[in-house]
């Protein structure tokens, strides 16, 4: 008859210590080293997607997703290129540049804020 091994004790104190993730040099802190797993889920999200009986209406909402993440951008982008050019007319003293100015931000803002009134209004 096989004798066996008694259970290993519970240990009531604090809990093991974290693993620390591989990093750059081996050193806690560093930067992580890519592991790939960004296309690995990329993949999986595309086949689940597939193979969804919805699968136009997801990529049909990605995609507007999209759109409107690049059409922000491109308007902060915007706004800060203004911003420079309201101060550079504040700075010069010019009426006339610093009235542009201020058409042009009116402008910026009506298409940024444009779909945030509409979700609201909806």
């Amino acid at each position: 008859m096989r004798e066996e091994s008694p259970t290993p004790p519970i240990s009531v104190g604090s809990p093991p210590a974290p693993q620390v993730p591989d990093t750059e040099g081996g050193r806690p802190g560093g930067r992580q080293r890519p592991r790939g797993e960004l296309t690995r889920h990329l993949a999986a999200f595309a086949i689940a997607v597939r193979q969804a009986s919805n699968s136009r209406q997801v990529y049909l909402q990605v995609g507007a997703v999209v759109v409107v993440v690049s059409l922000t951008v491109f308007g902060q982008i915007r706004l800060n290129v203004w911003q420079r050019d309201f101060y550079d007319a504040l700075a010069q003293r010019q009426l006339d540049a610093l009235l542009t100015q201020l058409l042009i931000f009116c402008a910026i803002i009506a298409v940024l804020l444009g779909p945030v009134y509409k979700e609201v209004d909806a």
